[in-house]
């Protein structure tokens, strides 16, 4: 067990706490509600991990969630049902703790430890009461029947042999003790047996800790693998997530392949409705609505890069590899990149190569068959050649055109305001026509949405960010022209182009050529 000292995590949460109050004193009694787990991989290494997650709360009248967008908290602990006003409870601050456990830990020490650490936060500011629901009958029957027993007769158990965990029981009776006794009373502190594994929102979120935990300690043994966070309902919540720029599906990296410049990623999506499988074994073929796109940051993202390090470093991967950017955008997804860029709880599966987060969604799938993918890595490096020569204004066969206002409008914020916002246009639908003169030749680029350029959802969240968009052509100094869209906006650049369907043939005037 690491040397982790708690206690200095008080003043951040009476910080937490009293800004959540504010100015209302009217409701100072605070109250805790904990959730408890831990595991240990017996079959295997014998690594374990723990966690605790739950919520500090007053009895404030309140008709929100809290900020929690499956369920709500009530005194008891979580309800995903509809729960009526006068059960919801207002949450001041929301805690994640968890750690990593060394070899050879089993699932019961793992249990121990996350009730144990349960029982340290309660006493970093003053409560009325406390519960911890957890799911191990084991640690609730061993405090709340056993351990006085075991104490009274040399610690052996009732068949005269030696009580396993001793130690850590010694340990965990001593600070249970206190928190009843000393700051709480015994009635106030109630230890509640819950059913694992039966989606319950508090039990999940302990479980998936603890797998973080283990995790933790197996990707980085020699480090400090424990970890809390204290954070209100606005911040826990809160949608941390990629640029608007990252608008298609999957994300392709190759640890074999070195980026030409920082800040630079190739995102696609591969138009199958079937398996991730049928996805996979397509890419690279040549199928017209495949869209393909190269992002270029001001400022790195951390969780994309962190994981590319990971699969990198730490795995020593080679080949190629997609990461489901879909998936990486959700919350809960995001956060554990987010918070420790190092990858240091993913989860890795030897046997598929896959990598997920602790909550079990892999976001990074390894491509069995990489030579027919490492083609669209070709495409990449032609979009990303295009996107250059647009930002650097080098000398390349192309001409640009600004169709910003294809797409964007400027209109009054209000009817009483002079302040202009920009608005996606309303009559765009599923394309758009461009209208250009390319060496004196009149042509109509249609646009397709989702295909040659993002969708409208992704079209909407450019808007805030003062986006310009450019059609570049390309080839203009051959009978093949291509074309390619770029967005420039707050924060990044990004290129869009369908690569194997943004291509048009040009017949010369005075050519003697017919077609058919």
């Amino acid at each position: 067990m690491q040397n982790f000292n708690i206690q200095t995590y008080g003043a951040s949460l009476k910080d937490t706490l009293t800004a959540s109050m504010g100015k209302d004193t009217e409701y100072s009694d605070i109250h805790l509600v904990l959730y408890t787990d831990g595991g240990a991989d017996n079959n295997g290494d014998k690594i374990g991990g723990f966690g605790v997650h739950g919520y500090w709360y007053n009895e404030k009248p309140t008709k929100s969630n809290s900020g929690c967008k499956v369920g709500c908290p009530t005194k008891d602990g979580f309800v995903r049902d509809k729960v009526d006003p006068d059960k919801k409870v207002n949450v001041l601050a929301y805690v994640d703790f968890l750690g990593g456990l060394a070899a050879p830990t089993t699932n019961n020490i793992a249990e121990m430890t996350a009730v144990m650490w349960a029982l340290h936060l309660s006493t970093l500011y003053p409560i009325k009461s406390l519960k911890i629901l957890m799911d191990s009958e084991y640690v609730l029957k061993g405090l709340t029947e056993y351990v006085e027993n075991w104490a009274n007769n040399q610690w052996r158990t009732s068949k005269n042999l030696p009580v396993a965990n001793k130690e850590l029981w010694v340990m965990l009776d001593d600070i249970y003790q206190e928190v009843r006794h000393v700051y709480l009373t015994p009635n106030s502190c109630q230890l509640i047996k819950i059913k694992g594994h039966s989606n319950d929102i508090g039990n999940d979120k302990a479980d998936e800790l603890a797998t973080a935990g283990a995790w933790a300690h197996r990707n980085y043994p020699d480090s400090d693998t424990y970890s809390l966070n204290i954070k209100a309902p606005d911040n826990y919540w809160a949608n941390e997530t990629f640029h608007p720029l990252f608008t298609e599906g999957r994300l392709f990296v190759s640890p074999s392949i070195e980026a030409p410049q920082p800040n630079i990623y190739y995102q696609a999506t591969i138009p199958v409705t079937g398996s991730e499988s049928e996805r996979t074994a397509i890419i690279g073929k040549r199928v017209s609505d495949v869209t393909t796109s190269v992002v270029l940051l001001d400022k790195p993202d951390t969780v994309l890069d962190g994981l590319n390090h990971y699969a990198k470093q730490v795995k020593e991967f080679d080949g190629i590899f997609k990461s489901r950017l879909d998936l990486l955008k959700n919350v809960n997804n995001y956060r554990y990149l987010h918070e420790y860029p190092d990858g240091r709880y993913l989860v890795y599966n030897d046997k598929t190569g896959n990598i997920s987060t602790p909550n079990n969604v892999a976001i990074f799938n390894r491509i069995d068959k990489p030579r027919l993918a490492f083609k669209i890595f070709n495409e990449f490096g032609w979009l990303q050649e295009v996107l250059n020569a647009f930002i650097n204004k080098s000398e390349y066969p192309m001409e640009c055109f600004d169709i910003t206002n294809y797409m964007y409008e400027q209109v009054l914020k209000g009817k009483k305001d002079d302040i202009y916002v920009t608005r996606l246009i309303d009559t765009i639908d599923s394309s758009i026509d461009i209208d250009v003169v390319v060496n004196e030749l009149p042509l109509t680029i249609t646009l397709t949405i989702g295909v040659d350029i993002p969708n409208r959802l992704s079209l909407s969240r450019f808007k805030d960010l003062n986006p310009e968009v450019t059609l570049v052509i390309t080839g203009t100094n051959t009978f093949t022209y291509n074309y390619f869209v770029i967005f420039k906006m707050d924060g990044g650049v990004g290129i869009w182009a369908a690569p194997y369907s943004n291509e048009i043939l040009i017949i010369p005037k005075d050519s003697n050529h017919e077609t058919n």
